[in-house]
């Protein structure tokens, strides 16, 4: 900054070497060395100009320096007033925008002045005030904060010049040791950031599973259960690590039965989960087997009425022909009379003799085709008829079939049902005897041990009561030989 500023002839102290020749003589000389008026010319040793020389520089010298002091100066001085220009600067941007404040404020003053109400400027003086006192506070903590952090930065500076000065100070092996030092310790830093997000991930999958576990009462009893045979197997291991005591052998077989049968049990018991696992199927589908059975029975009902409304409409239509005469009265055993019958009257209507076919006339012929056409209608009903009884009889035959083996496949898996229930309940009873007996093996084992542990803490003390004895004994004699010298001493004292 300072050789932006400097002038364009400026050159400086460094820059330009002053000689004698080059200095402009004056009548009077240099500055504070008088030059006598010219007298007679006088010869004069090498000494004499020398010495002036030697005056000469020292004077040139005593100037340099002045001058490069005024130069010092005057950078400083350039230096400094570059500052003051910055911070009037910003000392003026200050004012400026103070003065918009002030103008902003005086503005709004004059309108709650002119339009609001007293009240109303009351309580938005209140909330400003609030905003202000917490703004505020929120500045001195950010203050505060600033200053903790620098007073932590220049106790880092502090440690950090110390951990240097100890640099400087160490041999150049201890450094290399040092530095290697420090990389593995990038090393292992790097390692545990990552060791710490693999943690971070498995609490959150944990806390997942945590909360899954809350919600289903299957899986809590699976996990209190595990961590009970964890429970148990640590107290395993750790009765098989200490040191057997009498009789832990015949425990210990009497444990790995019960383990065994414990563990046979448990397959049992898987295994009777498995068929459960099969009833249950065998079950739904019975279940849906029942409900089709059920649709097939409603559809039944169905072609049951079908087939009474097709009865009732048949007895109708027998009941009573369109267009009879009236000379021929409806006779009951006529409807009741089958096709044969109506062949066997057709062809006596056909083949009669003629005379009949005479005297008949023209009341005969209408009435036989209308017999005729009877004759048809009756027949395609009654093949009709007998194709839909043929086919509800076979669809029943179908349907009864399904029916009786689901019924039976019911009976039987519930008896299958009540048999594991059974075998389940006396499994868990087994269980129960089994936990009980573990429970006062482990008892058992625990007053065992807890007596050999008393019985060898007896023997270690009555194998080390005599040596423990003469100890005591010398550690109170040199207590009373200790309180005897300082009875003395005070004695002396007093």
């Amino acid at each position: 900054m300072l050789s932006a500023t400097r002038p364009a002839g400026f050159v400086s102290s460094k820059e330009r070497f002053f000689k004698v020749v080059d200095r402009p003589l004056l009548a009077h000389g240099l500055p504070g060395i008088p030059i006598p008026p010219p007298r007679n010319p006088r010869k004069k040793g090498k000494t004499y100009y020398l010495g002036l020389v030697m005056q000469k520089n020292e004077e040139i010298t005593a100037e340099i320096k002045k001058l490069e002091n005024q130069i010092k100066k005057s950078s400083t001085s350039e230096a400094d007033f570059l500052l003051i220009v910055e911070e009037n600067k910003a000392l003026d941007q200050n004012i400026k925008d103070l003065e918009g404040q002030i103008a902003d404020y005086q503005l709004l003053a004059t309108t709650f002045q002119h339009q609001m109400d007293a009240k109303l400027l009351c309580n938005k003086y209140m909330i400003l005030r609030d905003k202000n006192d917490k703004k505020t506070e929120q500045n001195n903590n950010i203050f505060m904060k600033r200053a903790e952090v620098e007073e932590s930065i220049n106790k880092l500076q502090r440690k950090n010049d110390a951990i240097k000065e100890t640099m400087e100070s160490m041999c150049p092996a201890k450094q290399k040791e040092y530095f290697a030092m420090i990389t593995a310790n990038k090393e292992l830093l790097k390692k545990m950031d990552i060791l710490q997000e693999e943690m971070n991930l498995l609490v959150e999958r944990k806390e997942d599973y945590e909360l899954a576990v809350s919600y289903s009462e299957d899986k809590s009893e699976m996990l209190m259960l595990h961590k009970e045979l964890a429970a148990k197997q640590e107290v395993l291991r750790a009765m098989r690590t200490a040191p057997e005591p009498q009789g832990y052998k015949h425990f210990q077989e009497k444990m790995e039965k019960d383990s065994k049968e414990l563990a046979s049990i448990e397959k049992q018991l898987a295994d009777l989960r498995g068929k459960e696992k099969e009833l249950a199927e065998r079950i739904h589908q019975a279940q849906d087997s029942r409900a089709e059975y059920e649709k097939l029975k409603r559809s039944e009902e169905k072609l049951d009425r079908l087939l009474a409304s097709l009865e009732k409409r048949k007895a109708v239509k027998l009941d009573g022909f369109p267009h009879a005469p009236e000379s021929h009265p409806r006779n009951p055993s006529l409807d009741s009379q089958t096709a044969q019958t109506l062949e066997k009257m057709l062809q006596l209507l056909v083949n009669g003799p003629a005379k009949a076919a005479q005297g008949l006339g023209s009341a005969g012929a209408p009435e036989m085709k209308l017999l005729c056409h009877d004759l048809k209608r009756m027949r395609s009903d009654q093949t009709g008829l007998k194709e839909l009884m043929g086919s509800v009889a076979s669809q029943l035959a179908t349907h009864r079939t399904p029916r009786r083996s689901a019924d039976r496949s019911q009976k039987r898996l519930q008896e299958e049902r009540e048999r594991l229930s059974q075998q389940q309940w006396h499994l868990r009873q087994a269980l129960e005897d089994l936990d009980q007996e573990y429970h006062d093996l482990r008892k058992e084992l625990s007053e065992m041990g807890e007596k050999g542990r008393t019985l060898r803490i007896l023997s270690q003390l009555s194998k080390l009561g005599p040596g423990r004895e003469r100890k005591r004994e010398r550690e109170r004699e040199r207590g009373r030989e200790s309180e005897s010298e300082r009875g003395r001493g005070r004695e002396r004292g007093r």
